[in-house]
């Protein structure tokens, strides 16, 4: 069933808290995030993965899993030293790209 949002880029979101990495909770950058910030249903994403409707999007620039890590949303596409492929000891938050399969 395409429900709208396959072709595009769906990205996640988690942060890490004493229980390890869990969904983001920040208003700005919801668990789930489609084109221009509208947030994307959890079921809506599970579904597209279920019938791989769409796929990790992973490079040069994630890890192995499609992660990239950062101290705080807002600036995990700026460069840094190393890239952002491994997670610092002060990072906190993570994001990656769902892509059409």
């Amino acid at each position: 069933a395409n429900s709208g949002f396959v072709g595009a880029v769906v990205l996640q979101h988690e942060e890490w808290t004493w229980k390890g990495w869990r969904p983001s909770t920040e208003k700005d950058f919801p668990n789930f995030m489609g084109p221009g910030g509208v947030e994307v249903p959890r079921d809506i994403v599970f579904e597209q993965i279920r019938a791989k409707e769409i796929r990790v999007g992973i490079n040069e620039n994630t890890d192995k899993e499609g992660w990239k890590y950062g101290p705080m949303l807002r600036k995990i596409e700026e460069p840094r030293p190393g890239g952002r492929s491994v997670s610092l000891p002060l990072d906190r938050v993570r994001r990656r790209r769902w892509v059409a399969a």
